[in-house]
């Protein structure tokens, strides 16, 4: 689940999600599905970004799914708030459909705790509004390694429409700023949509994350 968390004053973020799955044989074609993240933290805890998708299965006839989202970090337990709460609003292009999520976590110690609402306009372009909700965990076994999975599920989906999953660990790599997943799920794409609803199929993936703090060159920004 990527809607609890929200950037630093001063830093760019990019995010590379690939998923892979190999066809049957004797072909045993690899189909790929890559999402790609850009996102800049702003003043005021806001995040502003946008998914790109190149391979989404989720529209007819639009593989190309852009999804333009700004998000706001409301609260955090280190500032005192019982929870981690944060609101995004989103247009995704493919879908031609505002959307929505409302996400909260709390820590417990080395476990984490997500949840989240969401809501779409025009789901998967289908001229219908829709709600989801999802939740996840991670349990941090060591400093710099955690185990992670989530679930996510429409409120009203069909015999065709499959609950969404995922399940890995997650690495912060030593002395540097990045983070690594190495992960199994049955989603196709990271959007609100696309994260919230699952295939009949099991991919296979990682992601990687760059933060790259520009206040370390053209002054010096809030770290919140």
């Amino acid at each position: 689940m990527h809607g609890t968390w929200s950037g630093s004053w001063g830093t760019t973020y990019f995010h590379f999600m690939h998923r892979f799955q190999a066809g049957d044989s004797p072909e045993r074609n690899v189909q790929n599905t890559p999402t790609m993240l850009l996102a800049a933290g702003l003043p005021w805890d806001f995040l502003i970004g946008a998914h790109y998708a190149t391979s989404s299965p989720w529209v007819p006839g639009f593989p190309n799914e852009w999804e333009f989202f700004a998000r706001h970090a409301v609260g955090s337990q280190s500032r005192g708030w019982p929870v981690d709460l944060s609101v995004t609003a989103a247009y995704n292009q493919a879908a031609d459909s505002f959307d929505g999520e409302l996400a909260l976590a709390r820590r417990f110690g080395p476990v984490r705790l997500m949840g989240a609402a969401r809501g779409f306009s025009n789901v998967y372009r289908q001229s219908s509004a829709q709600a989801a909700i999802a939740g996840g965990a991670t349990w941090r076994i060591f400093p710099s390694i955690a185990l992670a999975g989530d679930v996510a599920t429409l409120l009203d989906r069909d015999s065709t429409e499959e609950l969404a999953w995922s399940a890995g660990v997650q690495i912060l790599i030593p002395t540097t700023p990045h983070t690594l997943s190495l992960h199994a799920s049955n989603a196709h794409t990271t959007t609100l949509e696309g994260a919230s609803i699952g295939s009949g199929t099991t991919l296979w993936g990682f992601e990687f994350t760059i933060p790259i703090t520009l206040s370390r060159y053209f002054g010096r920004g809030s770290t919140e």
